[in-house]
């Protein structure tokens, strides 16, 4: 068992986690088949790949690895394989029956920690009672207040409204579409809606919470809202009763002693809200959706926002993705909860980059090239890929683009930063974040070190004492203190329509952001970006990472990669191995 385990393991299929939890648990169980140790290591293989559970009947017979050759080590037939793991003390085939058994192994053939269909059997109980039909009928619905936050158009079907009024009359709705579809808009004006309601009825409005994954996403919730509420045709009553100071999920569920798994908030102590609002749903991982769900209160409404064909969440699952292909099934109980939303806001639909988002969204690398290759204005290819050229490109776009942050006042150069950024699918490698922000940070001819005014910078570390999450962005500037000769630096961060400071002593762990990655820069809006994708094509490159980081942009996308790396990432789509849709649908 050992000998081909570390086999494998040498030839990078299992990471040195994988095999020592095979090896372990095999000892302590005395069972020393090499296929049990291989299921062992596959189930944790498969989580740490983002896969809730391994799918023993994708796996069973093929090479171990995708890269192997002729002769190469192979999983087992799948009969044996699942007989063997029937008969094992590790794995229980009654689910979580028996609490001592690490695994689990579903009739599908379906092999998981048994942590993980823990989580999965849980949310899916918790969003068969969410979708389950309203025992009690909304109020009637006041038609004129309808009309003036939602004007109809004779000839055209509103689905912003039609969303908001679905959404209105149960406890659990599911908004989803495309990066500047609307779908803020619409949750402000039903929040509207169930403002009044409440008003009418002689009730306190509900209590709202607004959460999101992400420090960033926060942020951009708050001023999302608060724009969007601006401009209700409501009164002011209506309009300050709507909340609009969003957090993240962590911070809402309340942490205990800084812990990532453990929460003040969960099934004996709910959080305070009558309706919970999680937006950049596709972001959260099962884990986490799981303490969501057990922190919601029995009565309250959630809504979820996201968008399905983004990137998934870093960790175990894809949540959003799966509601959504649940919904789509005959008789499934989330069969009325999701409204998608189709017409773009952040750029006209005639646009390149509506154009080239679309060919990606439909993996046809023709179509994308055909876009890219056209004369348009908002959209270009540049195959310069050499270290030096891609280096004298990018120095280029940079000068352009980033002069702001050289010698501009704050507000310059926070707003710098929502103009322009460089997106790479790499942290590190060639053509990744390590290798391209030095660079830009030399052709912007700033000083050496971490600490120069003009820097922008990445937190990378959830701190609660400063208050500042994994994924802010902010600048480094110069400011003269009062009774004070000498200027000092400073970090400081958009905080809704103001800005605060923060001593660079007290900054938890933080990046440069000349250059980010694609999975860094989700729940954000630029004017333009920069997209740079390897040389060579690999495992990260997909049409998820590729849409994504399209969809960023406002005004124009100039991609960096050659037609090899293009056609991988378009032609490889994200599959991440689930029960949660039988779970949801038998």
């Amino acid at each position: 068992m050992t000998a081909q385990l570390r086999e494998l393991e040498r030839a990078g299929v299992f990471s040195s986690l994988d095999v020592e939890l095979a090896r372990a648990l095999c000892r302590l169980a005395n069972e020393p088949a090499p296929e049990l140790a291989l299921a062992v290591a596959l189930a944790s293989r498969e989580v740490q790949s983002g896969h809730v559970c391994a799918d023993l009947g994708r796996l069973a017979a093929r090479p171990c690895s995708d890269e192997s050759g002729d002769g190469a080590a192979r999983f087992p037939d799948l009969a044996p394989w699942v007989e063997l793991l029937t008969r094992s003390s590790l794995v229980s085939t009654t689910g979580l029956d028996d609490p001592a058994r690490p695994l689990v192994l579903d009739g599908q053939q379906r092999l998981y920690l048994a942590r993980y269909y823990d989580h999965e059997q849980r949310i899916a109980e918790q969003l068969r009672a969410l979708a389950a039909p309203a025992t009690s009928t909304p109020p009637p619905v006041d038609v004129a207040l309808v009309e003036r936050l939602f004007p109809s158009t004779p000839g055209k079907l509103d689905r912003q409204r039609e969303a908001a009024l679905a959404a209105r009359a149960r406890r659990l709705s599911i908004v989803v579409g495309g990066p500047g579809t609307g779908k803020t808009s619409t949750v402000v004006k039903l929040l509207a809606l169930l403002v009044s309601d409440a008003l009418a009825a002689g009730a306190p409005p509900p209590r709202t919470l607004l959460v999101a994954p992400t420090g960033k996403a926060a942020q951009r919730l708050t001023e999302s809202i608060e724009k969007a509420r601006e401009r209700l045709p409501v009164d002011d009553v209506v309009k300050s009763a709507i909340a609009t100071s969003a957090s993240t999920l962590h911070r809402a569920l309340g942490p205990l002693d800084g812990s990532l798994t453990r929460f003040r908030h969960g099934i004996a102590r709910p959080l305070e809200c009558d309706l919970v609002l999680l937006d950049e749903a596709s972001m959260v991982d099962l884990a986490l959706m799981r303490r969501f769900f057990d922190a919601v209160p029995d009565h309250a409404r959630v809504i979820l926002l996201g968008d399905p064909d983004q990137l998934a969440s870093v960790e175990a699952g894809g949540v959003l993705y799966d509601l959504c292909r649940a919904a789509e099934l005959e008789g499934s109980p989330l069969a009325h909860t999701v409204s998608r939303l189709t017409e773009s806001y952040r750029y006209p639909e005639d646009s390149g980059i509506a154009a080239l988002a679309r060919a990606v969204h439909r993996q046809s690398v023709d179509d994308a090239l055909s876009v890219l290759r056209e004369s348009r204005q908002d959209v270009s290819l540049q195959p310069a890929l050499r270290p030096r050229e891609l280096g004298r490109a990018l120095e280029r776009e940079a000068k352009e683009h980033y002069k702001g942050l050289r010698d501009g006042a704050l507000d310059t150069r926070l707003a710098t930063l929502d103009r322009y950024r460089v997106l790479c699918a790499h942290r590190s490698g060639p053509a990744s974040v390590e290798q391209l922000n030095p660079l830009l940070s030399r052709a912007l001819g700033t000083q050496r070190g971490t600490s120069y005014a003009g820097r922008p910078i990445i937190i990378t570390q959830n701190d609660y004492a400063t208050q500042l999450f994994n994924g802010d962005v902010g600048v480094i500037h110069s400011v003269l203190p009062e009774r004070s000769r000498k200027r000092e630096l400073v970090a400081c961060f958009r905080a809704g329509e103001s800005t605060r400071a923060v001593s660079l002593a007290r900054l938890p762990s933080h990046d440069s952001a000349y250059a980010m990655t694609v999975h860094k820069s989700q729940g954000s809006e630029f004017d333009r970006v920069a997209i740079v994708l390897p040389e060579r094509p690999s495992r990260i490159l997909s049409r998820e990472l590729l849409y994504t980081a399209i969809t960023r942009a406002k005004l124009g996308v100039s991609l960096y990669a050659n037609e090899v790396s293009l056609r991988a990432a378009i032609g490889q789509r994200v599959e991440r191995s689930s029960g949660l849709i039988d779970r949801l649908t038998r």
